[in-house]
């Protein structure tokens, strides 16, 4: 340990209790943010995902059909329709400590089943947001909620409780 004031413990320079900049803060502040929502380009079009409405489900079917038929849809997409385009189709969540243990990679799109709530099954993308949503609110996805509770015990090991 050295004597230097800077590293003392009563000295510790720092964020903590002090005061910092930010350099949007004054934008923000006078209603002069910019924000991804608010960038608008020639052609650009907008996604709406389809997402679970149940916490642990088997996917049986989606239909797309009536969405598709949609004025102002570019596009309906599946985890089978972007599988053709993507070097992987996992996403890979990173966790905060290796000694966190959890099934990360996720697909990108729901396939087979959900395991949460809200987990995107398809995205819809169209001329704007507004159709983008209306759309996905006509997708039909038929699943079978499944009624088994898995639990993670202290010991890390997966019991199955039906």
């Amino acid at each position: 340990m050295t004597n230097h004031p800077s590293f003392s413990a009563t000295n510790t320079p720092g964020p903590f209790g002090q005061p910092v900049r930010r350099i949007e803060d004054p934008a923000l502040l006078k209603g002069q943010g910019r924000f991804a929502d608010d960038t608008h380009l020639p052609g650009m079009l907008e996604a709406s995902f389809v997402r679970s409405a149940f916490a642990r489900a088997k996917i049986r079917s989606i239909d797309t059909a009536a969405a598709k038929a949609m004025e102002g849809v570019a596009g309906i997409f599946v985890l089978k329709d972007l599988r053709p385009q993507l070097s992987t189709d996992q996403l890979s969540v990173g966790m905060p400590s290796d000694a966190y243990k959890q099934v990360r990679d996720r697909p990108i799109l729901a396939n087979t089943e959900v395991c949460h709530v809200g987990e995107p099954i398809a995205v819809v993308i169209a001329k704007n947001r507004y159709i983008a949503e209306d759309a996905a609110m006509t997708v039909t996805v038929s699943s079978a909620q499944r009624s088994d509770l898995t639990v993670l015990c202290r010991s890390e090991m997966w019991i199955r409780a039906v």
